[in-house]
């Protein structure tokens, strides 16, 4: 027992060298002077385009944000039907993932790896301009100490944004619409945005936030004062260390309070006419999409959409209502349909009395060690709306789908080694047959009548509309212009469908036997449309400032004339880009990335003296080795060096593992691994992990601690098991050994606006050295018993929306909470403790730059079971 923890950390260290070897074997490299791109094997194509793509925008990057770097490790993942991107300017690298997004999920997207890699190489460049005094102190403790790190979320990506759009016509979220939109909605309803609600982010529907006010507030300074000006304002920034709003003067001659208001004043003027041509349906904001309008058993006329809503039940405590909602056009009462834990990631289809829908799932085995190996698929589910029964019909990569007249299934799947898609026909006795590999991304299906209809994309391209014949793979364009049309909805010879002419979304109609387009709408932002044509009405999805709702309005069919190209802002085509001259890399490039990038001195004083000292901290790119630490510590009482070490392995994925040393403590080496056995996102078993926790020191043997966690998530509702079993080796004690165990359960409710959460502990721990019990509310000290249970019953309500702040305190109150507890301490034998009561604490956010801390001040007030009163003043959370 005694060395069983140290022939633990012994096996794990062998086990690390070949594991080090066979992880070089799958992750390979492309280099120029710039970037280092890696990439699993499989996806070359994918890394040579980034590469391609990164070289060829790059000097537009560096002319934007006054910088240039060397030698940038960028890397390519993959995590399964999920798009996405992440830049670490203190760490240098970057992650891309090489999925591409749907349409709309990020705006129009003609080329997904240049939207993606310009996005995150503006934020290194960006993060890490720096000059004079602040370039000595970074080059001392790395860039965690860079000016233009420590500013606002909105001025981060506000930047990125705006880089991401201002070489297209077509591509970047400044050209799309729904964020001109958005603000839009905001002007029409007296509710712009403040600059204390773009920082600190309240929880309220704000589209994309950060990145909508700060895309479109930098758009605004960069078009009235000139794109340079944002250039010297992050060399000035970089190279100060003054404070945001004294180098934001310097620039532009005012604060950024003060050009907000400017910039309000603009939109203002620019939105005054804004509105939704049409009838609010419903009253849900947040996020509302894709309605179907379907018929009943009885011919009741029915809507059906999907409704995701939150609810902020406290300061730490959100609920996510992701449901499927079916709306009674004739009476107005609603259903809800389905209710899920995941998120939807495919169409509604109804079909008689079966919906088809799809959510995500996760589940381990791809090529990324970021997210421990884990990604997403999409399951494709069935409803039956007499039964009530739900049936899973296939699960995979499903990009999009359409149920076929004789049962089968079409759908797509976008290609990983190229651009494209394949078509699969499902038949539920046949399974799936690959029919076609098509360079179209194919987004969306509609069939109706023997028509099948897709929005789908060539590379470098958007969204256009599609006629395809199932026996040959012929797709016949239907529908082509540079901006985006998608949202396709069939009925009969007329195929409705949404797109953003003049950066503006409207819904359209093409008809498909003249080949003519009508106008449908002529608001400010129409999208996915839903025809009813035993009434003529239209539905539609439209905004305003709490999200999005559907609308209705009477259907007019006006002739549209579709718009001509724009020339061309920049040749981005990938024809036009020059080759670049790479060489090969190798997974030694990846273990080069080890070297320190970040130092940290460190002060503790503490009666008797003090500790000072550093740390130096590091990763690898790629995320095998997403963290160490060493730690060199002086003590001045005992006159001594410390070190503090750790490293952090994702080598054996989905196992974490961390092994480290503190020469401080007793047993000073320590092995920590967490193994997640089982991980879902729907209803019902979420997720079972079990690990083992090892300390060991040569004075004083081994404790071992084997663990597991298991939880449950329903709508609403989750619930989270916890079980350890510490085994300790007692021999310095003059005792044998020690063997505890401890058993845990929380469970949250959502109920009315508020949080309802049970704690319960059970505790089982006679030879224990340490205190076992916690300290409850109301008293002053902790049980000393060994064996018990411990519980927590509380109510948490919000009381009061404050939502104001001070900018240059970087202060915001946003939220006053009330909750009503009760604590009991439950020894098995002697006396017990019990106490109750209320506290009420203020929701408060300091901003330190794109670091926000919670603070929730506030005041405790209870009794206890020996009558004895108190109030004490608390920080609710920490």
């Amino acid at each position: 027992m005694k060395k069983a923890g140290l022939i633990i950390m012994l096996t794990v260290g062998f086990l690390l060298l070949p594991t080090v070897c066979l992880g070089g074997t799958n992750w390979q490299a492309l280099k120029t002077q710039y970037f280092t791109v890696f990439y699993p094997s499989g996806m070359e194509e994918v890394a040579r385009d980034v590469l391609q793509i990164l070289e060829f925008y790059r000097p537009e990057v560096e002319k934007l944000t006054g910088n240039r770097r060397y030698n940038l490790s960028v890397v390519i993942d993959d995590t399964g039907i999920t798009p996405n991107g992440l830049a670490n300017p203190y760490l240098d690298y970057v992650h891309l993932f090489w999925y591409p997004p749907k349409a709309g999920m990020l705006g129009t997207v003609e080329d997904w790896n240049a939207l993606v890699a310009i996005h995150e190489y503006t934020h290194i460049l960006q993060m890490t301009n720096v000059g004079k005094g602040p370039k000595i102190l970074c080059s001392i403790f790395g860039n965690i100490l860079s000016p233009n790190a420590w500013v606002p979320g909105w001025v981060l990506e506000g930047t990125t944004v705006y880089s991401e759009s201002r070489l297209f016509n077509y591509q970047g979220r400044l050209n799309d619409g729904k964020f001109d939109a958005y603000i839009g909605a905001r002007v029409a309803e007296n509710r712009f945005p403040t600059i204390l609600e773009a920082t600190f982010f309240p929880h309220e529907f704000q589209l994309e936030g950060i990145y909508t006010y700060g895309g479109l507030f930098l758009n605004y300074l960069a078009q009235t004062y000139g794109e340079e000006k944002l250039t010297e304002f992050f060399t000035v920034q970089g190279s100060s260390l003054k404070s945001l709003d004294a180098n934001t003067e310097e620039v532009f001659g005012k604060t950024f309070p003060q050009l907000w208001e400017e910039w309000k004043a603009y939109e203002s003027e620019r939105f005054k006419d804004f509105a939704i041509d049409g009838e609010r349906v419903t009253a849900n904001g947040w996020n509302v999409s894709n309605p179907v309008v379907a018929f009943g058993e009885q011919g009741e006329r029915l809507l059906y959409y999907i409704r995701e809503i939150q609810t902020k039940a406290g300061p730490d405590q959100t609920y996510y209502q992701t449901e499927i909602v079916g709306l009674n056009l004739d009476t107005q009462e609603e259903k809800v349909v389905v209710a899920t834990t995941s998120s939807f990631c495919l169409p509604i289809k109804v079909r008689g009395s079966k919906l088809y829908y799809g959510v995500f799932e996760s589940k381990s085995g791809y090529d990324n060690a970021l997210n421990l190996g884990y990604g997403y698929y999409a399951e494709l589910r069935e409803k039956d709306l007499r039964s009530g029964k739900d049936r899973l019909v296939l699960a995979g990569d499903l990009r999009t789908y359409e149920l076929l007249p004789d049962g089968s299934i079409l759908y797509a799947t976008a290609l990983k080694d190229s651009f494209g898609s394949q078509l699969y026909l499902y038949h539920p006795d046949a399974g799936s047959k690959l029919l076609y590999e098509v360079p179209y991304l194919i987004d969306e299906m509609a069939a109706d009548g023997g028509r099948i209809v897709f929005t789908a994309r060539k590379n470098g391209e958007n969204n256009d509309l599609y006629l395809f014949t199932l026996k040959t793979g012929e797709f016949t364009p239907l529908v082509t212009t540079a901006y985006g049309e998608y949202g396709i909805a069939l009925a009969g010879d007329r195929l409705f469908f949404h797109a953003n002419y003049q950066q503006v979304y409207g819904i359209y109609c093409y008809d498909l036997l003249t080949g003519e387009v009508y106008k449908m709408t002529t608001g400010n932002y129409a999208t996915e449309p839903a025809y009813d044509g035993t009434r003529g009405d239209l539905y539609f999805v439209g905004l305003h400032t709490d999200g999005f709702d559907l609308y209705r309005r009477e259907a007019t069919f006006s002739p549209y004339e579709l718009p001509d190209a724009l020339p061309e802002r920049w040749p981005h085509r990938a024809e036009k880009r020059n080759e670049i001259q790479f060489k090969p890399g190798g997974y030694g490039d990846n273990l080069r990335t080890l070297i320190p990038k970040v130092m940290l001195p460190q002060i503790i004083p503490y009666s008797g003296g003090y500790v000072a000292g550093f740390y130096l901290l590091g990763s690898d790119a790629i995320g095998h080795f997403p963290e160490y630490q060493l730690g060199f510590l002086y003590d001045s009482e005992a006159g001594q060096w410390w070190t503090d070490s750790l490293l952090a392995l994702n080598l054996f994925s989905p196992i974490q593992i961390n092994l480290g040393y503190r020469s401080f403590l007793d047993r000073p080496f320590y092995l920590d691994f967490d193994y997640p056995l089982y991980s879902r996102l729907s209803p019902g078993f979420s997720g079972i992990s079990v690990g083992l926790a090892c300390a060991y020191g040569r004075d004083f043997g081994t404790e071992l601690i084997p663990y597991t966690y298991f939880s449950f998530r329903y709508p609403g509702a989750k619930i989270l098991f916890q079980l350890q079993m510490p085994v300790e080796d007692l021999a310095y004690a003059g005792l044998d050994k020690r063997i505890g165990y401890y058993g845990g359960v929380e469970a949250n409710r959502l109920l009315g606006a508020g949080d309802l959460s049970l704690k319960v502990q059970g505790i089982f721990d006679p030879d224990s050295q340490n205190d076992v019990f916690p300290r409850i509310r109301g008293y002053q000290e902790e049980l000393a018993a060994k064996k018990g249970a411990v519980f927590t019953l509380e109510y948490t309500h919000p009381l009061l929306r404050l939502r104001t702040g001070s900018w240059p305190l970087s202060l915001y109150l946003e939220d006053l909470y009330a909750s009503v507890f009760v604590d009991a301490a439950l020894p098995d034998e002697g006396e017990y403790q019990l106490a109750y009561g209320v506290e009420f604490y203020q929701e408060m956010k300091l901003n330190c730059a794109w670091l926000t801390l919670m603070l929730n001040p506030g005041v405790s007030i209870g009794i206890n079971r020996d009558g004895e009163s108190y109030v004490s003043f608390i920080l609710k959370g920490l």
